[in-house]
């Protein structure tokens, strides 16, 4: 358990706040931060997270801050506000990037903390927010090995596992974009599939529900099956 663990986070979307529930569940005490007011008093009123006043403050209270927001540019201007005041700290701190950015951006973002006396792992998840409440996603891991040692009991705490990629921080990144590419082709193919059937006659959600309990029972066909029978 993360128990009396003081953690770290910025960015409390549907991802975020799922992962924060799920930290202070096991026993950290998290402190947050987002720019949205709503956000956050969501994530303090049903996630127990603790508001921080900026990111800066959550560096200055957590060694490990997670950050959790949209895209590389979000990420880099988290980044200007965040690295300062965790290099300030000195005690191996380490920011780790739940986000789903670019290889580039991670590993330009890991020579800027390592610049710094800061660990960044790349660390994005795989979940929808439903499955991520309940602490189903799955996590490729990457980045400095001693950075992903403390990461990684804190990423086990909201997963059903971590995956470790070794040393170079872009290639979670890369595992986390091919997937994303098969998770894509996996929802084309089943709408195609569940088309055929409907235009000769066949029930469409009787089939997919068939496809995704048999042959491919699997997470993705479960998940985006119905969704992709009732269009």
């Amino acid at each position: 358990r993360l128990q009396g663990q003081a953690l770290g986070f910025v960015g409390l979307g549907k991802i975020g706040s799922g992962m924060v529930g799920n930290l202070t569940a096991a026993g950290a005490q998290v402190f947050a931060y987002d720019p949205s007011p709503e956000s956050m008093a969501h994530a303090v009123s049903t996630a127990g997270a603790t508001a921080a006043a900026s990111a800066a403050d959550v560096a200055g209270k957590a060694r490990l801050v997670l950050t959790a927001v949209p895209n590389d540019q979000v990420l880099n201007s988290v980044t200007e506000e965040l690295l300062p005041a965790l290099a300030e700290r000195g005690d191996q701190a380490v920011h780790i990037s739940v986000s789903t950015v670019s290889p580039a951006a991670s590993r330009e973002l890991a020579a800027r903390h390592a610049d710094r006396g800061v660990g960044f792992v790349a660390a994005p998840v795989f979940a929808r927010p439903d499955g991520m409440r309940r602490g189903e996603a799955t996590i490729p891991l990457s980045g400095p090995a001693w950075a992903r040692a403390l990461a990684r009991p804190v990423l086990e705490r909201t997963s059903l596992g971590v995956h470790d990629f070794g040393e170079d921080a872009g290639a979670a990144n890369v595992v986390k974009l091919g997937g994303n590419f098969l998770i894509a082709a996996a929802i084309e193919s089943m709408a195609e599939a569940a088309a055929l059937a409907e235009s000769q006659g066949v029930d469409r959600e009787r089939f997919v529900s068939l496809m995704s309990s048999t042959i491919f029972d699997c997470l993705i066909y479960r998940g985006y099956g119905h969704r992709v029978a009732a269009r």
